[in-house]
């Protein structure tokens, strides 16, 4: 009897050899959240060929048992993001973000607005917007959205000179951003800081002198 099938949309987070013949990618969809399944790694069929980290796919997924893995009966990228690997700070901005939405099981009543903020994240750093703000903003949001009172825990803990900054930093649209770039990393740390110890946001650690 054929298992279960799952039609799918989303973005790809991660892409992870599994032996010579698989690879394993994770996607973050509006309705499912995020979802990880096996691709049998071709070059005989162009819908079948491995897809790219933040590409938007769509996926038709098949289990052979009812609580088994997911495997790839096929998936056609719709979009791509070419751009994100012209610049290193880019990428890898992209793809802490990435980490952290996968690392994380986004609630269902908040799946939409977050395959929202990521795709207006990729394309904001892909035309060469601020990433250390788009980063900053996306993480505020994304603990926003998941229910946590970032505001009004996070906030009042700031001395007051960093508060006015972060206030700015959240609220003006990117564009009009003239906050100083290590003032960015420090309102960054102290919010990773608070998302580390007051809420369950499991966070990737990254080098102190990043």
């Amino acid at each position: 009897m054929p298992g279960p099938t799952l039609l799918i949309d989303g973005y790809v987070l991660l892409r992870e050899p599994t032996g010579e013949k698989w690879v394993r990618i994770t996607l973050l969809s509006p309705e499912s959240g995020v979802v990880a399944f096996l691709q049998r790694i071709s070059h005989r069929s162009l819908s079948s060929s491995p897809v790219d980290l933040f590409d938007r796919v769509t996926a038709t997924l098949e289990r052979r048992t009812p609580s088994g893995s997911w495997f790839a009966r096929e998936v056609r990228v719709i979009a791509r993001h070419p751009g994100l690997g012209r610049r290193y700070p880019v990428l890898r901005e992209a793809c802490i973000f990435a980490r952290i939405l996968s690392a994380n099981p986004v609630h269902e009543d908040s799946r939409a607005s977050v395959y929202t903020l990521l795709g207006h994240a990729l394309r904001a750093w892909e035309r060469g917007d601020r990433e250390d703000v788009v980063a900053f903003k996306c993480l505020y949001v994304f603990a926003r959205d998941e229910g946590y009172a970032v505001r009004e825990g996070w906030w009042p803990q700031l001395p007051e000179q960093e508060r006015v900054r972060a206030v700015s930093l959240v609220n003006l649209p990117i564009q009009d951003q003239e906050i100083d770039p290590e003032q960015v990393v420090s309102i960054r740390r102290s919010l990773e800081h608070y998302l580390v110890h007051f809420t369950d946001i499991r966070l990737e650690s990254r080098p102190e002198n990043d």
